[in-house]
C-alpha cells in the first residue's frame, strides 16, 4: 500500500475502507464515475420537469459511455454489479432522450439517439423497437423493416435467439403499413 501511494504521489490518494482499496474521488477522475453523476443529475432534472437541462446532461453522460464496463473482466463477480449499473444508466438515458424527441414528434432526433444507442449495445431489443416505431412514424417503412432484419440477424448470431413477440408485432405493422400510436408502449 505504501509503494502504491508513492507511485500515485499522495499518501491520501489510496483509501482503505472495510479491507478494500479505493481511489479518492477528489484526486482522481474516472469516466464511469462522471457518467453516473451526469446520468443521476439528468434523471433528477427530468423528474423536476427541467427537460432541456436533462437532455444536455444526458448527452454529456452518453458521450462518456463506451460500452461494457471493463470488457475483459465483465464476467468477474467484482465487475458485474458496476457493469450492470452503468449499462442500466446508459439504457435509461438513451430511452429517455429518444422518448422525449418522439413525444415532440422529432423523429429524426429520436432516430439518431436510438441509432447511437445501438452502436454501443446492438443486443438491446428495446432500442430496435423504439427505432422501428420512429421509422414508421416518419413514414420510413423500408428502414423499419431493415432495422428488424438487423435485429433478427444480430440476436441470432450473438445469442441464438429470435426477436421478441413485440418486435415481430412492430414488423407486422411495417409490412401492413399500419401503426397506431397506442401500440407504441415500452415493456
Amino acid at each position: 500500500l505504501h509503494r502504491l501511494r508513492e507511485l500515485v504521489g499522495s499518501e491520501k490518494a489510496i483509501l482503505v475502507r472495510e479491507g478494500r482499496l479505493a481511489l479518492d474521488r477528489n484526486l482522481f477522475w474516472a469516466d464511469a464515475w462522471a457518467f453516473e453523476l451526469l446520468a443521476a443529475e439528468a434523471q433528477s432534472r427530468r423528474s423536476a420537469g427541467e427537460e432541456t437541462e436533462a437532455l444536455h446532461l444526458s448527452r454529456k453522460a452518453l458521450g462518456l459511455y463506451r460500452g461494457r464496463f471493463l470488457a475483459e473482466d465483465a464476467d468477474k463477480p467484482w465487475a458485474l454489479s458496476a457493469g450492470k449499473r452503468l449499462h442500466s444508466g446508459f439504457m435509461h438515458n438513451v430511452i429517455a432522450m429518444g422518448s422525449f424527441f418522439e413525444a415532440h414528434s422529432n423523429h429524426q432526433e429520436a432516430i439518431i439517439c436510438y441509432t447511437q444507442g445501438l452502436a454501443v449495445d446492438d443486443l438491446a431489443g428495446e432500442l430496435y423497437q423504439h427505432l422501428m416505431h420512429c421509422y414508421l412514424a416518419a413514414g420510413l417503412r423500408a428502414e423499419a423493416i431493415t432495422t428488424y432484419e438487423r435485429c433478427k440477424k444480430t440476436l441470432a448470431i450473438s445469442l441464438a435467439i429470435s426477436p421478441s413477440a413485440k418486435t415481430r408485432t412492430i414488423l407486422d405493422h411495417a409490412l401492413n403499413g399500419s401503426l397506431r400510436s397506442e401500440e407504441h408502449t415500452s415493456e
